[in-house]
């Protein structure tokens, strides 16, 4: 049985003054074969252990696959921030990445420059907040949603059909282009998918700083319990002290070849993989990432690992030392990979500066730190 279901568009606006908007938007969404999704429909999924706000996110999270705004002359109902409900949700939908159409009622639209050369002039009878205009104005210089004027119903309707035709060639498009069967691409997140499927000029080189950025994304939470210290585990204590030496040695011979291991590999691969003229192959892009990845997440678990050892008291200093032995290299790559995506996405970017002989070379420098208070921790010990 298939599991494909109806594209969803989740209308968000204030529903007192827009109520009959909504109610025609409903109906119109419904006869293009989409679902609609407005909060006071019967239709709109409701989780009873949540409150409304968090419910109406959640939609926008879990179910909008297609984000409409309306904005007229209210900017609604507010949390304690002093936010709106509708701010609230247009955050989750840019948060979600999913496509958005931003429609603002013309009269109110009009009123925005005036707004702005005369901020604390008297809007009352055009606006309940002047913080409405605050957001439009935000609307309105955001590079990535297009803003668009509507007086009725019928001038939203007619805009959607068009653009929705539009979004529905390109996915068609993207779809030509796109071989389900290819395990290689299905393991890439949105950005980097649309490099690997529409390659621009020299996508490859912008394609391995996307999933280098992605998989450091993977282990946020992970890099998180390392700023905080949190890990709890319970090393076996070490009986005598004879045997501190070599275990501590193991360690730290182990976590060195790690680091010499991956600089070389990197050495070795990056071109392959990215290719010298931007075309690169998929293949060695994704395996190479997936071992920088790999790298990463072994330096998070050895910070963590050590930080929350639980062992005899004596060796307390030695395991914060060794703790610490990773942290050098743990913002080495971090470093590294926000640089390269900088100074991919600009080489990209450039469009003036493309030519068949731009090449590009990387180098992945990664420090073995210095081992002398850990000899001398364990010199005292021993």
């Amino acid at each position: 049985m298939s599991t494909l279901k109806k594209p969803s568009v989740f209308i968000s606006s204030t529903c007192y003054d827009l109520k009959q908007v909504r109610a025609d938007l409903y109906d119109f969404i419904d006869s293009l074969g989409l679902e609609p999704i407005l909060s006071e429909f019967e239709t709109f999924p409701v989780n009873p252990n949540e409150d409304t706000i968090q419910n109406c996110l959640n939609v926008v999270r879990d179910k909008a696959d297609i984000f409409v705004l309306i904005v007229g002359g209210r900017y609604g109902s507010t949390i304690d921030t002093g936010i709106s409900v509708t701010n609230l949700e247009y955050i989750e939908a840019c948060t979600k990445g999913a496509p958005k159409y931003v429609f603002i009622m013309n009269n109110v639209l009009n009123l925005l420059k005036i707004w702005k050369d005369n901020p604390k002039g008297d809007f009352s009878s055009a606006v309940d907040t002047p913080k409405l205009f605050d957001f439009i104005y935000d609307l309105k210089n955001n590079s990535n949603v297009w803003v668009l004027p509507f007086d009725t119903a019928q001038d939203i309707k007619r805009t959607l059909k068009i653009q929705l035709g539009y979004l529905f060639s390109e996915c068609l498009l993207l779809k030509s282009k796109f071989n389900t069967q290819d395990i290689y691409l299905m393991q890439l997140k949105s950005k980097a998918l649309r490099i690997a499927v529409e390659k621009p000029p020299k996508w490859s080189w912008l394609l391995f700083a996307q999933i280098l950025q992605d998989k450091m994304e993977n282990f946020s939470s992970k890099r998180l319990d390392v700023e905080l210290g949190f890990g709890i585990n319970d090393l076996e204590p070490i009986q005598q002290n004879k045997e501190v030496i070599p275990f501590v040695k193991k360690k730290i011979d182990w976590i060195t070849r790690l680091l010499t291991n991956l600089s070389t590999v990197f050495e070795k691969g990056f071109t392959k993989a990215v290719g010298s003229d931007g075309n690169g192959d998929l293949k060695r892009i994704i395996h190479l990432t997936s071992k920088y990845g790999e790298v990463y997440n072994q330096l998070l678990d050895w910070k963590l690992y050590f930080a929350g050892t639980i062992t005899d008291p004596q060796y307390e200093h030695l395991m914060q030392l060794l703790s610490m032995y990773s942290m050098n290299a743990i913002k080495e790559m971090e470093n590294f990979s926000t640089k390269l995506y900088e100074q991919m996405k600009g080489i990209v970017s450039n469009t003036h500066s493309h030519n068949e002989n731009d090449t590009i070379s990387i180098t992945l420098e990664l420090t073995v730190p210095d081992v002398s208070d850990i000899i001398d921790e364990i010199k005292r010990l021993v």
